[in-house]
């Protein structure tokens, strides 16, 4: 059955949401939060139990937005949006809330990626005037970031998906990006995409959703042929 578990009222951005340690949590403006769903006979909804929250509040980013939440080394990493030069990541491992970057464009996105040689690491991405990723390894906050700029072209940052030791971008504009752990490079640009909007991984195979002028499109990749 079908259950509404929570009503914002004065929401003004998007919600974001992301898992960590087995819960969903929201990003909710500036505020944190972890949903806490509470067990109801069938028939009746959660809702109408807890009234309008039911979620726990974990932490108030005063002055900042939420825009991407990823679970990474026991710990959610939260991208935070202050503006040009002043935004952040943070991040919360179920005791405390940590500093991970400051003094950073606004971040649109994370992703997963094992870098060469480096092990397993979390990347963020930035719009299209920002024009580079970012990525670091395991370990605690705050952490060291390694700056990745394009090879030719201006990169943005809008979805990102690994597969088969590759990172592949959905830039938000018109093509797919990827990053082999040495170049970062524009590997793709659909025919008549207006928007790239999205890249994952599904069955062994890369798929991407794109819009046209006339109409919303997917493709996927396995690695050697686009369809």
């Amino acid at each position: 059955e079908y259950q509404r578990a929570r009503h914002y009222l004065t929401t003004t951005n998007a919600l974001i949401m992301g898992s960590f340690d087995g819960n969903l949590h929201l990003g909710v403006d500036s505020e944190l939060r972890k949903l806490q769903l509470i067990p109801v006979p069938y028939g009746t909804e959660n809702i109408t139990v807890s009234g309008s929250a039911q979620d726990t509040p974990i932490h108030t980013f005063t002055g900042f937005t939420v825009r991407c939440l990823q679970e990474f080394d026991s710990k959610l990493f939260i991208g935070l949006d202050a503006g040009a030069g002043v935004s952040k990541l943070a991040t919360w491992d179920g005791l405390g809330i940590r500093d991970d970057l400051t003094g950073i464009n606004v971040p649109t996105c994370f992703g997963r990626y094992r870098v060469q040689n480096g092990g397993d690491s979390i990347v963020v991405g930035f719009g299209a005037a920002t024009n580079h990723i970012r990525y670091r390894p395991a370990g605690a906050s705050p952490g060291t970031w390694v700056t990745v700029t394009p090879s030719a072209g201006t990169v943005a940052s809008f979805s990102m998906a690994s597969y088969k030791d590759v990172l592949y971008i959905a830039d938000g504009l018109t093509g797919i990006w990827a990053y082999d752990g040495t170049t970062l490079s524009l590997v793709r640009t659909p025919a008549a995409a207006t928007v790239v909007r999205a890249v994952t991984v599904f069955n062994n195979f890369l798929y991407f959703g794109y819009d046209t002028a006339a109409a919303a499109r997917v493709g996927k990749y396995d690695g050697s042929t686009w369809t």
